[in-house]
């Protein structure tokens, strides 16, 4: 039954009691406050027994349709005051039921005391009484008793619900209890849960305030804990603690540092510490890297976890087998990380290492395993099935029946933490399945229901193992970062080069990396075809001395005038004098046809060139043709790459042989097309030196590189990412400073001028350089079969033979700055491998982002901020 229209006066009251709560900052909602007939408006799904759910319950957000039709609201869009108002003018209008709700906040909150959750009335106000006790100012607070006899005590919270908040995943607790045993008391109603108030009238009665006189009053507190109330989970994992603490001091074995032995009563045995491991932990004992590419990542994220284990069992007295050390050495076997082992674990506090996931997860977890059948078929005695039913006494049946087995009904969080257990153990699908069967036959919940609750679980599993591997790939990025930070120029480089080229950068965002690269690949333009460097003469290990590399930056980044001053200033006078005897020669050419016929006239002279920008594959096969006549070598410098990229075969419908051109150059070798239409019918050369550089943004590298790298063109390149930094010009320069950067520049022109008037040469290893590059090129052997990415695999196969050509053009410029040695040093050896693997990780990460889908660049700006905080930073901040 509706209200009447002769019943006015209860919607003014709603409508004055919605003003009061308004003042007090509450955000409102209308709510109809009766359920409605399931059969005319039924919510999607029927309930179990098959009969229609209502859609309208009496308590959720809802409103009558000028046509009296009920329509539902969402509780994350409150009603203005004045809409509220109308909304109720219209019910009244219409004679139909309306109530009023309010949407609680985090700082904002209201305790719902559930009668059906106490023994007796009496007891839920014994409970009230205690609260008081506890805070007597809440007696001036704003509160309501329910319908139902329960109570709504409305406060603020002045840690906003912090102490709330949930150890895993993200939100806030929300039943709570009022006393040691953990029992259900009621929830607390905060954000966006919805609360219907006084003086709103139901079916049972309406919402009455308690203390009329204290309406428009919020008492403040300073958290739930100070007046009596606390989450049930929490106080049921302190509960269990203290029983596990309990029986872990009347048990004879020990917890240590070494394996424990069996428990005494011998009904289970103690878990290995090795079980307890999360599935990132345990994959690395497969000998994968969840935690990032870099070992060492690896091993530090492995053993921080063991520890935790391992202080976690003796902080709580329980008794576990095996030892944090003899897993970790486990893991630094299926690392291959025994060089750095001690190293990495001296960088650990073993002391402080804490378990990353909650309290009652490890609680539930050590449970899971200590109860499995590892060897032991578990099974349900009378005692496990008296403690189940929580101590209860079994039911005896009348005399002359069979005894009657007693089932054991499991709760929905006894369920929810054997759905966890089973999930973060890495259970089977088919383990999975058996489990849920089992849990179905076990509760009250459907088999759908227990599915649904596994999927969840799932997917909470798997956006926790992304964010993971995320905080393990920022991780590892600023350990690249640092790294980088000791590749200094002067480090890499002969002392007046690294002077040049710090003078040059000054006002550009590029790190001695990027400046070091961007110089090292216009002297590979400039060394004579046929020099190399031998790794080894017997397997015939050589390569040119040749560079394809990139730079990465978004647009306006400054890419361009890096190249400006590195790439094309250091060989200006160079490509001048080349251009200069092209001139000569076909003036030469010219004057040599004149009255000669046009068919015995010779070809005309073709240019030489050191740099070229803009070319086809053609053209290209054609120029180094030309350019293996004089001996020389060239570099292909696109201002943006993706052009020349994305001109590949794009006369050719995506079927010519553009790319594969690109790939047989980086390694030298030769060429040979048959074409009727070219000059002499084709193109031939038998070898080339080509080197590539260019800029590219970060964007166009991602869709490029998208499908992978089955080729391995992106793996033959160094990416190298530009710093994300501002670097203003001077407001003045001073003579002596444009002096400066007119001798750098002069600098580097004169060593670019000298590695073009070498000779071709064959420069080999010493033997300790040998031994150096062996070591390497095995490890990366190792890493490519390792890589589950093909274009990782690809990555890793080619590091190898960059360090080789690096190294190269490490010692010629060495050599033309006064070393005399002969052979390439394995300290060059060193600052080439230290160079490279310092670029790859960067392209390592970029690749594991795309085949992931990776974080979006605004969740990975997000932690980034958050990381470079000096402290706790919330979210309005960042």
């Amino acid at each position: 039954p509706g209200y009447s229209q002769a019943q006015a006066s209860p919607y003014a009251a709603i409508k004055a009691e919605a003003g009061i709560l308004a003042s007090l900052g509450l955000p409102l909602i209308t709510v109809i406050p009766q359920e409605l007939d399931a059969e005319r408006w039924p919510a999607k799904g029927p309930e179990k027994n098959g009969n229609p759910r209502p859609a309208f319950t009496g308590k959720n957000p809802s409103y009558w349709t000028a046509a009296d039709q009920p329509r539902l609201l969402s509780h994350t869009r409150p009603q203005p005051l004045e809409v509220l108002r109308s909304v109720i003018d219209r019910a009244e209008a219409l004679g139909l039921p309306i109530g009023i709700a309010v949407i609680p906040s985090t700082s904002l909150v209201v305790a719902d005391l559930d009668r059906k959750d106490f023994s007796s009335a009496e007891a839920l106000e014994l409970a009230y009484q205690e609260i008081l006790a506890a805070w007597p100012e809440l007696a001036n607070t704003r509160t309501e008793r329910t319908p139902g006899g329960g109570l709504h005590i409305y406060m603020k919270v002045a840690d906003r619900m912090e102490s709330w908040r949930k150890p895993v995943g993200s939100g806030h607790h929300c039943n709570f209890t009022t006393d040691r045993s953990g029992a259900h008391h009621g929830e607390i109603l905060h954000g966006l849960r919805v609360c219907v108030a006084a003086p709103t009238k139901n079916g049972r009665g309406p919402y009455v305030l308690l203390n009329p006189e204290h309406a428009s009053s919020l008492v403040e507190v300073p958290n739930l804990a100070t007046i009596g109330i606390r989450p049930c989970a929490v106080v049921k994992a302190e509960r269990a603690a203290a029983d596990r603490a309990a029986k872990a001091a009347a048990n004879t074995v020990k917890p240590g540092p070494g394996a424990a032995k069996p428990q005494s009563n011998g009904t289970q045995e103690p878990p290995q510490i090795e079980s307890l491991l999360g599935r990132l932990s345990r994959e690395v004992l497969s000998g994968g890297r969840p935690f990032g590419e870099d070992r060492s990542s690896n091993l530090t994220g492995f053993a921080k976890e063991a520890y935790g284990w391992e202080n976690w069992l003796a902080d709580d007295g329980l008794p576990f087998s095996g030892t944090a050390d003899a897993v970790i050495a486990a893991a630094v076997a299926a690392l291959e990380i025994e060089d750095k082992a001690g190293r990495v674990l001296e960088s650990i506090d073993r002391a402080s290492c804490r378990l990353t996931i909650a309290d009652d997860k490890a609680q539930s977890r050590y449970g899971f395993h200590a109860n499995s059948s590892r060897g032991h078929q578990r099974e349900d005695s009378a005692e496990n099935t008296k403690a189940k039913a929580g101590s209860k006494q079994q039911q005896q049946p009348p005399a002359g029946e069979p005894p009657r087995q007693q089932k054991t009904v499991l709760s929905l969080d006894d369920v929810r933490e054997r759905l966890r257990a089973a999930v973060d153990d890495g259970a089977t699908r088919a383990d999975l399945v058996a489990l849920e069967i089992e849990l179905a036959q076990l509760t009250n919940h459907s088999p759908i229901s227990i599915h649904q609750l596994l999927v969840a679980i799932e997917q909470e599993a798997t956006s926790r193992a992304s964010v993971e591997t995320e905080a393990a790939t920022l991780a590892a990025e600023v350990d690249r970062q640092e790294i980088g930070k000791a590749l200094t120029l002067d480090y890499l480089l002969p002392p007046g080069i690294a002077h040049a080229l710090r003078v040059r950068c000054l006002a550009l965002p590029a790190d001695d990396v990027a400046a070091t690269i961007t110089y090292l690949v216009t002297i590979s333009g400039l060394v004579k075809l046929g020099t190399q460097v031998i790794a080894s003469k017997a397997a015939d290990y050589r390569l040119p001395i040749n560079l394809y590399a990139a730079l990465v930056a978004p647009s306006g980044a400054k890419k361009s005038p890096l190249s400006r001053l590195l790439v094309n200033a250091p060989t200006q006078g160079l490509r001048r004098e080349l251009a200069q005897h092209h001139d000569r020669a076909l003036h030469k050419w010219q004057e040599d046809i004149r009255g000669v016929k046009p068919a015995d006239r010779p070809d005309p002279p073709k240019a030489a060139y050191l740099q070229i920008s803009d070319t086809t594959a053609e053209a290209l096969a054609g120029q180094l043709q030309e350019q293996e006549k004089r001996g020389l070598g060239l570099l292909l410098h696109r201002d943006e790459l993706a052009g020349l990229f994305g001109s590949l075969n794009a006369y050719k419908s995506g079927r010519g042989a553009d790319e594969e051109l690109l790939l047989e150059a980086f390694d030298g070798l030769g060429f040979h097309s048959l074409r009727v239409a070219a000059p002499g019918g084709g193109r031939f050369y038998e070898s080339c030196h080509l080197s590539a550089w260019g800029t590219i943004q970060p964007a166009v590298l991602q869709a490029l590189v998208a499908s992978g790298d089955a080729s391995g063109l992106w793996a033959r390149f160094l990416f190298v990412p530009l710093p994300e930094k501002v670097v203003p010009l001077p407001e003045i320069e001073t003579e002596t400073e444009q002096r400066a950067a007119a001798d750098a520049a002069q600098a580097l022109a004169d060593a670019a001028r000298k590695i073009y008037s070498l000779p071709k040469a064959d420069y080999c290893l010493d033997i300790e350089a040998r031994s150096a590059f062996i070591r390497y090129e095995t490890r990366c052997q190792g890493d490519a079969l390792r890589a589950t990415l093909s274009a990782q695999s690809a990555l890793y196969g080619k590091a190898a033979g960059k360090v080789l050509r690096i190294a190269g053009l490490l010692h010629l410029l060495n050599t033309v700055n006064g070393d005399g040695a002969s052979e390439i040093s394995a300290a060059t050896i060193e600052r080439a491998t230290a160079l490279v693997d310092h670029l790859n990780g960067w392209a390592l990460s970029f690749h594991a982002d795309l085949a992931g889908g990776g974080a979006s660049d605004l969740m990975r700006k997000v932690h980034r901020i958050a990381q470079e905080s000096t402290g706790p930073i919330r979210w309005k901040d960042i």
